[in-house]
């Protein structure tokens, strides 16, 4: 919809730019190079991109290499993909792994020590001494009454509670004499001789020391030979799923752990890690406040040491950095392997998710990447996608997937993934192969510019929204524990129900990660900001906890004016602790008890009346979508920017069976353009 007073050049330029689509919004491939590597090949292997529509490829080194990756040899293939691609007038990106997860070079940066490998916390409890060369902290366990100093959380109601005493090493064998179980807590190192690392193992990504040295092995190896093409014909790097723990490689009973940990603990927060560690295991009274404690810091030690530190250098040698996490799929994944991740987006230029298979699940990530990017300003949103989606993933099933993507926000497409070779196993490393060796490859170009022009217009502008809805990562590290995973999952669902209850209304909204919120936010008049967006209504979904910074935010957000909905059950600590001014300053908004729970854990929804209602929203004020009977369609997703006085509309259905015959109405006027 536009405006009659627009110009009609800017409508002029955006026929132009959807028609003569520019190569940035093409999609961008994973080339995954598995095989000795042929100069020849190579470089017709870069037609075929273009060719396909391709806007240019990673170069990702991959299971199956026989070229050894980084050598000289392969620096000279990657040279003449770069001199390739030049010629065709597409974009070389680098890929900075063999296969993943990014940070150990193809094993260069273990091969350097123990101290760079991968550590972890875990525990182990025996009637008898024993030895452990990281021993930290011993403690006996007896069985107890249920006491208000026992395990007070309600899911552990049905269960048998302990008491635990922290004892010296000294102690173990007449605690042992006494009946007692022993809780030993130790630090276990990643084994070496994975065949996976290249003989090695994965490292120490929240040391900087062992970032700095995968950056001197890759990034600068890479900059040395291509220093005249970074920002030009090689426009930027892609990290792939770092990992602060790599659980295959440790007991599931783990928990991330670092050489300096206790030190910035304690400096950190004023007391001692080791003297409490029990918590972050059982739930004993006053657990959430460790736990909290214990997850900010290990968030920050994995921003601050490997993604602030590669966008820095990437940032004085001209290259984008952009890649995504590990199991992102929702809260809780993104602790064990992350911490948190939105606060990773502000220090990504391309901030990316992986969205595998072929299914439109978890719509959290994609809303977490883009409402950062959105809020600070930051026009490209990647996916990895189409991944282990099977090798008959049709273009039909293509365009499902990227249409419910694109709603949610993405608008640059990294499509996993085009072999070298599919020789023997290759063919079966997370397929479909999108490549030339498929006989509808000639006919990609079809997909791939629907793709780039809907990419196009998916970037210009700002997404447009009012709402804001609180991200409660804080209350998943107040709760969460390696083995009893069940409560925070239980918010995590609530999350997810609430996020999808808002799309199928059809009302767009941002999330609000909290340090995102304390660096960049500020109140004017009865407007929340954060960075370039600007909210009128806060959403704090169901939760337990929640920054003290965020509650000063929604204080003073309520106190000028704006609006404030709390969705039970209710956060009632801040920062881990209890504390009443919570429920003070909440009860100031709007306090609603949207859904319930069954017996078997399947969430439903509650709340008879319809959201928009809560929201202050009516047909004359929002985008309204029914069929002919005038019911509300919950298939429909809606995507909507505000550009130069225009509003763009993106619709899509996401269901494979239904179609549907529907009534639209919207607030403004002008002409409409379809």
């Amino acid at each position: 919809m536009k405006p009659k007073v627009e110009e009609e050049n800017v409508i002029y330029d955006i026929y132009k730019n959807f028609i003569d689509i520019k190569n940035e919004y093409r999609p961008v491939n994973f080339w995954g190079w598995n095989d000795l590597i042929n100069k020849d090949k190579v470089k017709k292997q870069v037609g075929y991109f273009k060719e396909a529509g391709a806007g240019g490829f990673f170069i990702h080194a991959r299971s199956g290499l026989k070229t050894a990756y980084l050598s000289d040899e392969w620096i000279k293939n990657v040279k003449i993909a770069t001199q390739e691609a030049k010629k065709f007038g597409i974009k070389c990106w680098l890929y900075d792994e063999y296969n993943f997860p990014s940070g150990y070079a193809g094993g260069k940066v273990p091969a350097l020590g123990e101290k760079y490998w991968q550590k972890a916390l875990t525990f182990s409890v025996s009637k008898r001494k024993e030895e452990f060369a990281d021993l930290i902290s011993a403690y006996s366990m007896t069985r107890g009454k249920v006491s208000v100093n026992l395990i007070v959380n309600p899911i552990f109601a049905d269960r048998n509670n302990y008491i635990f005493k922290k004892i010296p090493e000294a102690d173990i064998k007449q605690e042992i004499n006494n009946g007692n179980d022993i809780v030993y807590l130790f630090v276990e190192k990643a084994k070496t001789g994975s065949k996976y690392f290249n003989g090695y193992c994965y490292v120490d990504i929240l040391n900087k020391k062992t970032v700095d040295a995968f950056l001197r092995y890759t990034h600068e190896k890479y900059y040395n030979n291509f220093k005249n093409e970074f920002g030009e014909t090689i426009p930027g790097i892609f990290t792939d799923e770092p990992s602060i723990l790599y659980y295959p490689d440790f007991p599931e009973n783990s928990l991330p752990w670092s050489d300096d940990l206790l030190s910035l603990f304690e400096k950190r927060n004023g007391y001692k890690l080791e003297d409490n560690l029990i918590y972050l295991f059982f739930n004993i009274k006053g657990y959430e406040k460790i736990r909290f404690d214990y997850w900010r810091l290990i968030s920050d030690m994995f921003l601050n040491n490997y993604t602030k530190n590669i966008y820095s250098w990437c940032k004085n040698h001209s290259l984008l950095f952009t890649g995504h996490f590990m199991y992102e799929e929702d809260l809780v994944e993104q602790v064990k392997w992350s911490g948190s991740v939105m606060p990773h987006y502000e220090y990504m230029d391309i901030p990316a998710v992986d969205k595998l298979f072929r299914t439109i699940e978890n719509p959290i990530t994609i809303k977490q990447v883009s409402s950062v990017a959105n809020q600070l300003g930051k026009n490209r949103i990647g996916s990895e996608v189409f991944g282990a989606s099977g090798q008959s993933l049709s273009f039909e099933d293509m365009k499902w997937i990227a249409d419910w993507q694109a709603a949610l926000g993405i608008n640059m497409l990294i499509p996993h993934i085009s072999m070298y070779s599919i020789y023997g196993s290759r063919k079966k490393d997370y397929p479909p192969n999108i490549f030339f060796q498929q006989p509808w490859w000639k006919y990609t170009d079809y997909i791939f510019d629907y793709f780039s022009r809907l990419s196009y217009v998916l970037s210009l502008g700002q997404y447009d929204t009012k709402i804001l809805v609180i991200n409660p990562i804080s209350s998943i590290w107040a709760s969460y524990s390696p083995i009893e995973e069940k409560f925070s999952k239980e918010i995590n669902g609530y999350f997810e129900l609430l996020i999808k209850e808002l799309l199928e209304n059809q009302i767009c909204f941002d999330l609000g990660d909290e340090e995102i919120m304390l660096r960049h936010s500020e109140i004017k008049k009865d407007k929340l900001i954060i960075g370039k967006s600007e909210y009128n209504t806060v959403i704090i979904p169901p939760s337990i906890n929640i920054y003290g910074s965020t509650l000063d935010i929604i204080s003073n957000f309520l106190k000028n004016g704006g609006k404030l909905i709390s969705v039970k059950p209710l956060p009632y600590m801040v920062n881990g602790i209890a504390n009443k001014k919570v429920e003070d300053v909440l009860v100031n908004g709007v306090v609603l008890d949207l859904f319930g729970k069954l017996k078997k854990g399947n969430y439903y929804k509650k709340f008879d009346n319809n959201l928009l209602d809560f929201l202050g929203f009516d047909s004359e004020n929002h985008f309204n979508i029914t069929d002919k009977s005038g019911n509300s369609i919950s298939d429909i997703y809606l995507h909507q920017r505000s550009c130069k006085g225009f509003k763009i509309f993106f619709l899509t259905n996401i269901s494979r069976n239904k179609k549907y015959e529907s009534n639209i109405s919207m607030p403004g006027d002008g002409d409409i353009e379809i």
